[in-house]
Parts: structure tokens; sequence; C-alpha cells
């Protein structure tokens, strides 16, 4: 079962995470629960170096759970360095991207917050070489789930510091800027 991956990869002590860049756990029946393991507690420590994290067709019904224990919890705060980019939810049980649900698209902007490098919540390039077909379809997010992707498109971890790395942090006078280049004449976030 896919408990059973997730706790291998929990209690992994071999380079094997340090050498994983796309993880993909489809058709498995994945729930809440064990999303929230794998992407607060095996991501952050074991697959630092993971970019894309493809979990559709699974059972994930909200995020909720995730956005309380980020906040709550203070050893989270290690997930910023996780070098995640994408992150496929496609065809779960929830769909974010419906408007009326105000709850769930406070937990996707504090989910951003806190990976702050994700700027990709549908298909992986790898997966779907056309990011316009992707599904959930980007443009039907609602405005500010989409500027916070594009903040993070635009590199906010170096601007809030959180990289990891040495301070490099951008200047506010800059960021209209960084954020035009990386909507590009459309305004919406390149992919």
């Amino acid at each position: 079962s896919v408990d059973c991956i997730i706790n291998e990869l929990h209690t992994l002590n071999s380079p094997f995470g340090e050498n994983l860049k796309t993880l993909s756990i489809e058709y498995c029946n994945m729930g809440d629960k064990t999303f929230e393991t794998l992407l607060l507690e095996v991501l952050p420590k074991k697959l630092v170096y993971l970019l894309e994290l493809e979990v559709p067709m699974n059972n994930i019904q909200s995020l909720q759970q995730i956005a309380e224990r980020i906040k709550k919890d203070d050893t989270i705060r290690c997930v910023s360095k996780s070098n995640l980019r994408r992150l496929n939810m496609s065809h779960n049980s929830f769909l974010f991207y419906g408007r009326g649900n105000c709850k769930e698209e406070a937990a996707i902007l504090s989910l951003l917050k806190a990976f702050n490098k994700i700027h990709c919540l549908g298909h992986s390039s790898m997966t779907n070489p056309n990011p316009d077909a992707s599904y959930p379809d980007q443009r039907a997010l609602p405005s500010n789930v989409k500027f916070a992707l594009a903040t993070n498109q635009a590199g906010k971890c170096l601007f809030d510091g959180s990289d990891g790395g040495v301070d490099r942090s951008i200047p506010l006078a800059l960021w209209p800027l960084v954020l035009e280049k990386c909507t590009g004449a459309t305004g919406t976030p390149f992919h």
C-alpha cells in the first residue's frame, strides 16, 4: 500500500533521496493523513532535492489539516528548505480552484507560503507538454493563488531570506519588475 511506501521513504538512510528529482504516486488511494506525512515529514527531511511531486488520481480531499499543522508546528519551518517546484494534485477529491471554497483557498495559500518555491499546481512539463491544458486549470485558480504562484516563481524565497543559503534578498523596489518578468504580458505565471 501507499502507507508502506511513505514509511519506507520516512526511514530512508541512503543517498537515494538526494538523487530523486521526481516522485510520482498515482492511483494509490492516498488520503489526507498520508499526504500530510509525505509533504511535512518525508519531503523536508529525506527528499530535500525533490523538484516535482506528482500525486494525481488519489483521495486527497482537503489541505486544511496540512495548513493548520504548518501554522501550529514550529518544526515545519524546515519545509522552506525544500526544492519542490511543482506539485501535481490534479484529479483528487477536492477541487481547490472552485471560487466558493474559502477554507481550501486559504489552505493552498498557506501551503504555497511554506513551500515557497512551488510555482505550478498542475501537471509537470514532463507528463503534460501543454501546460495550458493542465488540470486543474491554472487559469481557473483564484487570483490570490495565481499571485502566490507567480511570486514563488519570481523568487520569493530570495526575498524573504528562506532559501536556506546566504542572504540574497531582493529589494522591495525591484519586485514590480520581477513580477512583470515572471508573468509576462498575459498576467499568468509561466510553467
